[in-house]
């Protein structure tokens, strides 16, 4: 049963919902609703469906808002009316608001009904098969832009990576669910750094933009929303980044009035991680960061700022010191690396990945390095991750 297509059926007369059941009985994985309401929560509790069959004129919610809403919470579900004769204007409406895969006219055969079933799985297998693409399109792009800033400015990708991992702690301890937008979000913050020059991106790392010229601060979150602008489906991204300097209480940019729970949740977790490793990179320590972060009444969103209290009290990985040769792809390092004229090659909190392992290697053949490297081994892959970007269209 559980490899079987899921369909959901739903008609306000429960003998037609029965009927229709026992001719698809065997063939599909069966749910079945006899109004909009009831319909809504079988997919909460169930999860999602390959397809939604529903009637259209039923009482209280209609096929019309029913399916609206359906394309609304699941767009990936494809989604099939069953209308009479004379429901033309609302199948019109149906098809605008709820794009509509098929139409079937009642009284549909089991044939008909079976050759509509078969079209709508085959759409929503294409459906899925494209959105695998685009997702990896998406994550290869993160990807590219991301190592590129570990490459020009690895300091900023060693603060990217420190605002990853405390958005990601905060969605665990949250228990928020799906952070992938939030976690590229912490990325692609950073990303704008690369136009400013060294002591300017020292004052940026610490939050200290008092030196800075308005239009420059204002230069470094433009650069970042053009650069995710450009990647398709990061559109939830592009926003937490708009208001990622958004206080709490409402004030900071941008102009548009939003605050407390408005405000994206991304957004929210974002300006606590960046304001909590500015402290660090000051040189304060994690306890006398958050008092001063507590300190600031109104600022950050009460429940987030008790997560990152909890959630810096946490196990650490193993602690090795490793020689320049041996570092590895997923290893965390602990303390800024430099070459004999200060340049910094590796940033504290920086996790390796193959790009900064063959360039450290390719350094170390011209010049002398430190002995060694201190390093932790955690299980952090250094892109956002296990979820996946929401992708998902119909129609």
């Amino acid at each position: 049963m559980p490899d079987l297509p899921r369909i959901l059926l739903v008609d306000d007369e429960p003998h037609i919902v029965d009927a229709l059941s026992r001719h698809l009985r065997g063939e599909y994985h069966i749910l079945t609703a006899n109004s909009g309401q009831e319909a809504l929560k079988v997919l909460q509790t169930q999860g999602a469906v390959s397809v939604v069959i529903s009637d259209m004129k039923m009482p209280g919610m209609n096929g019309v808002s029913l399916l609206a809403r359906v394309r609304e919470r699941y767009p990936d579900t494809v989604r099939v009316v069953l209308s009479g004769q004379s429901d033309l204007s609302d199948s019109v409406r149906a098809v605008n608001e709820g794009r509509i895969f098929r139409f079937a006219v009642k009284p549909c055969s089991p044939a008909m009904l079976r050759e509509i079933l078969r079209d709508a799985l085959d759409q929503h297998r294409l459906q899925q098969s494209e959105q695998t693409l685009l997702q990896e399109t998406v994550r290869g792009a993160v990807t590219a832009l991301v190592e590129i800033l570990s490459i020009v400015r690895p300091e900023a990708f060693g603060q990217a990576v420190r605002l990853r991992r405390i958005v990601h702690e905060l969605s665990v301890a949250t228990g928020t669910g799906n952070s992938w937008d939030a976690e590229v979000a912490a990325m692609f913050s950073r990303i704008g750094l690369v136009v400013l020059p060294p002591q300017l991106l020292e004052d940026a790392l610490q939050g200290r933009d008092a030196g800075m010229d308005p239009e420059t601060v204002a230069l470094v979150p433009q650069i970042a929303d053009r650069l995710v602008g450009r990647i398709p489906r990061l559109e939830t991204v592009r926003e937490i980044l708009r208001f990622q300097d958004r206080h709490y209480d409402g004030s900071g940019p941008p102009a548009e009035p939003r605050q407390g729970d408005e405000i994206p949740w991304g957004a929210r977790a974002l300006r606590l991680a960046l304001d909590f490793d500015s402290l660090e990179a000051r040189g304060l320590s994690p306890e006398a960061a958050l008092g001063t972060l507590h300190d600031r009444t109104g600022f950050y969103d009460p429940a987030l700022l008790d997560a990152l209290s909890r959630t810096r009290v946490t196990a650490s990985g193993t602690l090795l010191e490793v020689p320049p040769s041996r570092l590895l792809p997923g290893m965390r390092v602990l303390a800024d690396l430099r070459d004999r004229e200060g340049q910094l090659l590796l940033s504290r909190g920086m996790i390796l990945t193959n790009e900064a392992v063959d360039r450290l290697r390719l350094v170390s053949r011209r010049e002398s390095l430190p002995p060694t490297v201190r390093v932790e081994l955690i299980e952090d892959p250094t892109q956002p991750g296990e979820a996946e970007p929401r992708t998902g269209t119909q129609g």
